[in-house]
């Protein structure tokens, strides 16, 4: 009997065993009873196949020093219960290697070609999955855009493993976007899952796209008219290029569809969010035309692009605390508009600049803490070697010396001339010696 998938016999995270039941008679459907706890009870059985052979996976057993006794049972035709001895393997058993996070879905939040599966669009929104068994606190999301291994952006995972993101200034035509996970052990050490790939085409958006246009405040109520802040925060837009659509809204900023309006005849709509934050808020609103095909699978032929609106939501628009955000909100959305409007290049160059020194950084700390940990395991397994090289040599002078007490005592028991049958070795223990240690 011996662990079925380890190359050592001494240490494993996988505690299936296996072995092998020899009998004088058949050797098929042998009962194999099971104490993993070292009480003599029976706490599982399996039995053998046609070649007398068994496997088993123990659930549930605790991490550490394990020992596993198994041993083999029949009952004779004459109703006679015979079993083997125990049979035993003892090992550390430690809990299983973290492993990266993998990805199950990467796609198009919303492809706007002739179908919603031909990877065109004008909206590079993307939306994916990753698999969440195992998945540690703190997981975030990488991207490269360009196959040039540094990153392009990195993002956070949602709590359900859900993510979404949109590469920035795409130039039309086929683009490929590279995604994976990073992830931290308990020890620091980096966990990084391997690349998955989309590509689709990027175009332009049409004019003729239906689309949400003038997305604004109804009332701006703050000092002033055009500082987005309010106590009111009904917006409303117009919709271009949409007849017979509907428009949806997102009215807390986390791109999920909470209400579908139907807009006038000339597109217009409003709508007034309930149960709001003060603080700055975003909104968003999108146009959905109606599916007309009686087969079509889909609610909706076609989905826009969501068109966001910040503003501050305040009970008093005018106080300080809401016009300092307001400020800081007008501040924000200028510079950004003048960076994208004049410095289109300078902000590509930085952020190169940047996720080029955070891939390095991030190179640089998972080379330096993969280096650190196998030194430290080397060292330790050095140790471990040294140690059981001393206690096998306790061992051996330990055995010799017992065997050294009972050839003497065997030598007087023989020269003695008085009774000895009162005399008796009686047995003595030494100090345990240490074992190794586990990491």
């Amino acid at each position: 009997m011996g662990l079925s998938n380890a190359t050592d016999e001494t240490f494993t995270s996988d505690p299936s065993v296996s072995g092998r039941v020899s009998n004088e008679s058949s050797v098929d459907d042998l009962v194999v009873e099971l104490d993993y706890d070292g009480d003599g009870v029976v706490d599982e059985v399996t039995r053998t196949d046609v070649y007398g052979q068994f496997r088993i996976t123990p659930v549930g057993l605790p991490f550490g020093t394990t020992t596993i006794a198994a041993r083999a049972s029949e009952i004779t035709d004459d109703g006679q219960l015979l079993q083997s001895g125990w049979s035993s393997i003892t090992f550390e058993y430690d809990s299983p290697a973290p492993t990266a996070a993998t990805i199950d879905t990467l796609g198009l939040a919303n492809d706007t070609g002739v179908d919603d599966t031909d990877g065109v669009t004008w909206d590079a929104q993307l939306a994916g999955q990753v698999n969440t068994v195992g998945l540690l606190p703190g997981a975030t999301i990488e991207f490269d855009v360009d196959g040039d291994d540094i990153l392009d952006g990195a993002i956070p995972l949602e709590s359900d493993g859900s993510f979404q993101w949109s590469p920035r200034n795409l130039d039309e035509g086929a683009v490929t976007v590279r995604a994976r996970t990073r992830q931290s052990t308990d020890e620091g050490l980096p966990l990084v899952g391997a690349w998955t790939s989309l590509t689709f085409t990027f175009e332009a958006q049409p004019d003729d796209s239906p689309r949400v246009e003038q997305l604004q405040l109804t009332v701006d109520s703050g000092v002033s008219a055009t500082d987005k802040a309010s106590s009111d925060p009904t917006f409303a837009g117009m919709v271009v290029n949409g007849t017979g659509a509907v428009v949806q809204i997102d009215s807390d900023g986390d791109w999920v569809v909470d209400a579908t309006l139907t807009p006038d005849g000339a597109g217009n709509f409003s709508y007034t969010p309930e149960d709001l934050l003060e603080g700055l808020t975003t909104v968003r609103a999108r146009v959905a035309v109606p599916a007309t095909d009686p087969f079509a699978t889909e609610e909706f032929s076609e989905v826009g692009a969501w068109s966001s609106l910040t503003f501050v939501f305040a009970a008093d628009p005018d106080s300080a605390e809401a016009q300092a955000k307001a400020t800081a909100l007008a501040t924000y959305q200028a510079d950004i508009a003048s960076a994208d409007a004049t410095y289109e290049t300078e902000i590509d160059a930085a952020e190169l600049a940047y996720w080029t020194s955070i891939t390095t950084s991030l190179d640089s700390y998972a080379t330096g803490m993969t280096t650190a940990v196998a030194t430290r395991d080397s060292a330790v397994a050095l140790a471990n070697s040294t140690l059981r090289s001393a206690v096998g040599a306790a061992s051996l002078t330990f055995s010799n010396g017992l065997s050294t007490v009972a050839a003497d005592f065997a030598a007087d028991l023989v020269a003695f001339t008085g009774d000895i049958s009162v005399f008796q070795l009686d047995d003595f223990r030494w100090p345990d010696a240490p074992v190794a240690n586990s990491w």
